[in-house]
């Protein structure tokens, strides 16, 4: 247990220059210069008792503590983390939004047992906001548990937040088998096809084969990323699979090959068709 009269005159001193000198030029400056000269736990009663009732010193601290995280990352502020996600569940929604808002701002420089804390308190969420605050956590503390828990939200929610994780930090050959069931060509979006394309281009073709009937630029990508040049047979194949309107599109994959010949094969073999259908 802390004593709290052990920091009494410290924080008393604080929070009378703060309402003796809050017009004073460098206000902020003298602050943060006060709180460098006091403990993690004397920051902790600071915070939660003597600014109870001053939102503008909760902000200065709440300022302060990030920015001491980003310049002195080895004091990481342990205790108000631990006693915020403590009181977490118990506070109104509002008081929870400011509260996730503040720890996001550092989590991610606590010890992994806080991180949990915090990922397990905001990853079951109804609310999509505190799902997405714990997948920006998930690869400090992955394991088949976290796997499980971001996967079952992946099939939930099917959403491009909810996949974004597991784009990140799942093997190979299992983010293929994952997105196989799911990819459209409106889902997901580009930006992240063309992340899941980067991430499984070491693979073989098995893994990647549905993308030739569903998705034909983006199956053009990964040969292209392979280094396997398209042959004349396959542009005839990719030709009759997709529509008219995508057929121009695939100038443009073919293109990113580098390959002179193949893309104006390509063009000549479009245009021959086109002529063909006119006459």
């Amino acid at each position: 247990m802390v004593n709290n009269e052990v920091y009494v005159n410290k924080l008393e001193f604080i929070e009378n220059y703060f309402y003796e000198h809050y017009e004073d030029d460098f206000f902020y400056v003298v602050l943060h210069s006060l709180f460098n000269c006091i403990s993690d736990n004397e920051l902790k009663l600071l915070y939660f008792q003597n600014a109870k009732g001053n939102p503008i010193l909760k902000k200065t601290i709440e300022s302060y503590i990030v920015k001491r995280t980003i310049n002195e990352p080895k004091r990481q502020f342990e205790n108000i983390a631990k006693t915020l996600l403590n009181l977490y569940p118990e506070q109104d929604y509002k008081i929870q939004v400011t509260t996730r808002t503040f720890l996001t701002q550092f989590i991610r420089t606590l010890s992994k047992k806080t991180i949990r804390h915090y990922f397990d308190l905001l990853i079951h969420s109804e609310r999509k906001y505190d799902r997405h605050r714990a997948n920006e956590v998930a690869d400090l503390i992955w394991s088949d548990e976290i796997e499980g828990y971001l996967t079952d939200n992946f099939y939930n929610y099917k959403d491009e937040y909810s996949l974004l994780p597991l784009i990140k930090n799942l093997e190979e050959s299992k983010l293929c088998v994952l997105i196989e069931n799911y990819w459209t060509k409106d889902f997901p979006s580009p930006r992240l096809k063309n992340s899941i394309i980067k991430k499984i281009a070491k693979l073989e073709s098995d893994y990647y084969s549905f993308l030739k009937e569903r998705d034909v630029s983006f199956y053009i990508q990964v040969l292209y990323l392979k280094k396997i040049k398209i042959t004349e047979n396959e542009i005839k194949q990719l030709l009759e699979a997709v529509t008219d309107e995508n057929k121009f599109y695939l100038i443009w994959n073919i293109g990113m090959t580098g390959d002179w010949k193949q893309t104006v094969k390509y063009i000549d073999m479009l245009n021959s068709k086109k002529e063909i259908m006119n006459s």
